[in-house]
Formats: structure tokens, sequence, C-alpha cells
């Protein structure tokens, strides 16, 4: 029953914020608000499917690559969103936090390779990589910068604690300990529920300074 609870309100929140974030766009035009749109909307038909069939099936889908084919398209957008919000020096910054990074991310890879699907692991991974470096770099970039860069911060840290989020649900999902509220996937999941407004405000700031 939570998991369904759990979807059902994550669906709402992303197709209310895919509503907001399409309005915006409506109104100023701005790449951003469009590509925040799609990544919502790719979101939202992601938790869709996984709330249907808990609905008529009452049990979790076998096969996930229905939603994983939407939450991917939502990753590459968000991707796309992260590299048109950062700036032509920041692109062009060079660092070697770079190798802590993908480190981590293999690391990570070849652990959940050992619970599931290879390919599907591997997909996610690549996908969330630029995610993770980005955000990294992006605030190592931003040290140097007083308050004038604080809205450039505040969208690292939503896109960094996004990729943070979905480590957590992944690893959780690896020791799943059921249906209840004892099970901390259901807990990063909420948070993910909640991340999706912060990442709207967090674009609406960057759009309102002029960063794209």
């Amino acid at each position: 029953m939570i998991e369904f609870i759990d979807n059902l309100f994550q669906f709402f929140m992303s197709l209310f914020c895919c509503v907001l974030s399409g309005v915006m766009y409506w109104r100023n035009r701005r790449q951003p608000c469009f590509l925040l749109t799609c990544f919502y909307g790719c979101f939202a038909l992601g938790g869709l499917y996984w709330t249907l069939f808990l609905l008529l099936f009452a049990q979790t889908p076998r096969t996930f690559y229905v939603a994983e084919i939407a939450w991917l398209s939502g990753y590459s957008f968000l991707n796309l969103l992260q590299h048109t919000i950062m700036d032509k020096e920041e692109k062009a910054f060079k660092s070697r936090a770079f190798w802590p990074v993908l480190a981590v991310s293999v690391f990570l890879l070849l652990f959940y390779c050992t619970f599931g699907d290879i390919f599907s692991n591997i997909v996610i991974s690549v996908m969330l990589l630029p995610l993770f470096w980005y955000s990294v770099r992006g605030l190592i970039f931003l040290r140097g910068f007083g308050r004038e860069k604080q809205t450039a911060r505040f969208f690292h840290v939503t896109i960094l604690c996004f990729v943070i989020l979905e480590h957590c649900l992944w690893l959780s999902s690896c020791f799943w300990v059921g249906d209840s509220l004892t099970n901390p996937y259901f807990w990063f999941d909420f948070l993910l529920t909640a991340w999706c407004p912060l990442l709207l405000v967090a674009v609406r700031k960057a759009v309102a300074c002029g960063l794209h």
C-alpha cells in the first residue's frame, strides 16, 4: 500500500511541477524552462506507469523498462538543462575532481551490477555521471566568487541532491525489506518527491538572474 501511495504522490507532484514549468516557459519562452518542462513530463510518465501497474495488478512491475525509458529521457533533459545554464567559463573549467567522481561512480556501478541487470545499470550510471560531475565541478568553480554567483551555486547543489537521492534509492533497492515505512527506500523516494519543486525554484531563479 505504501508503495502505491508513494508513487501516486510523486506522480502528482511531478505533474504539478510540469504544469508550472510549462506556464513559466509560455510566459518567458526561455530554453531552460522548456527543458525543465520536458524533464518533469518524462518523470511524471514514468511515475504514471508504475502507479497504474500497482493499481491494476496490485504488485510491483517485474519489467522496469517502460518506466526506465521515461526516467532516462528525463535524465537527458536534465543534462541538457544543466549544460544550458552553465556559462562559457564554467564549461571550460578543468578540475582533477573528475577522477574521484568517476571512481565513486564506477565503484557504485560494480556494486549495483551484482544485484540487477548489468545493461540497465550501466545505462543509468552513464546518464547520472555527467550530472554528478558538472554539479561538483560547478561548485568547485564557484568557490572563488561571492554572492553574485549564489543562484548558480543553488542550482548545482539542487542537481547534486538529485544525484545523491537517486543513488540512495538505488542502494536501498538492493536491500529491499518490504512494502512498509520501515523500508528506507520509501523515505528516500519521498525526499525525491519533495525535491521536485526545489528544482523548479532553482531554474526560475537562474532564468531571473539571466544565467541563460
